[in-house]
């Protein structure tokens, strides 16, 4: 063979030899692009311990102003002088009851009014009645003490009346029936009764008959 034959014979075989291994050698492995999924978020999960219980909302407070709202009474101006009232008239019944006519007289007429003579002369009636009464036995015993017994009824009677004041609540007057204590016909009282009125005026803080209640 020819060298020039022979160096084209060879190169062949090269590049035939090349073609081959480019052929069988293994494939190069190229990363595939893919679309990543984005992470999940970390949900963090509070434990029971730090879970706080729902708050429990107040109602609302009822509009006071739409409630009505019990007016308050008036204070009584003259409600210290009707106890001080009802304790004179209990006081005057419990003597009316023993037949003390001049103890009444004595308590309860003002005294720059009260006269002994008037005094004097009121014991004289009542020693006369007395008299008479025991003259009558027990019948009129018996009568006396019922009339006046009715006589104390009747001003425990006016304790349970609202007597009617002045402007300046220094007067008092009341009205009452009470039978009379003089009506003494044919051994017995008559059953004849007194409308009047009690009229009380204040005088240095203390309760007193009115004069012309008082027999003056």
């Amino acid at each position: 063979m020819r060298p020039k034959n022979f160096t084209l014979a060879v190169l062949i075989v090269v590049l035939a030899g090349m073609g081959i291994w480019w052929f069988l050698r293994p494939a190069a492995t190229v990363p595939e692009k893919t679309a990543s999924a984005p992470a999940p978020s970390k949900t963090t999960v509070p434990s029971l311990s730090k879970i706080e219980a729902p708050k429990q909302v107040a109602p609302p407070a009822p509009n006071s102003a739409a409630a009505p709202v019990a007016a308050t009474p008036p204070k009584d101006p003259n409600a210290g002088s009707r106890i001080e009232l009802n304790a004179a008239l209990t006081d005057m019944a419990n003597l009316y009851r023993t037949n003390n006519l001049v103890a009444i007289l004595r308590a309860y007429t003002p005294p720059d009014k009260i006269h002994e003579d008037r005094v004097q002369a009121l014991q004289a009636q009542q020693d006369q009645i007395q008299a008479r009464v025991d003259a009558m036995g027990r019948q009129g015993k018996e009568a006396t003490q019922h009339r006046y017994e009715a006589r104390a009824q009747a001003f425990e009677a006016l304790l349970n009346q609202a007597p009617i004041f002045n402007a300046a609540g220094d007067e008092a007057t009341y009205i009452y029936t009470t039978p009379s204590m003089s009506d003494l016909e044919n051994g017995a009282f008559t059953t004849s009764d007194i409308h009047n009125s009690l009229v009380f005026v204040k005088i240095n803080g203390k309760w007193y008959m009115k004069p012309d209640d008082a027999g003056n």
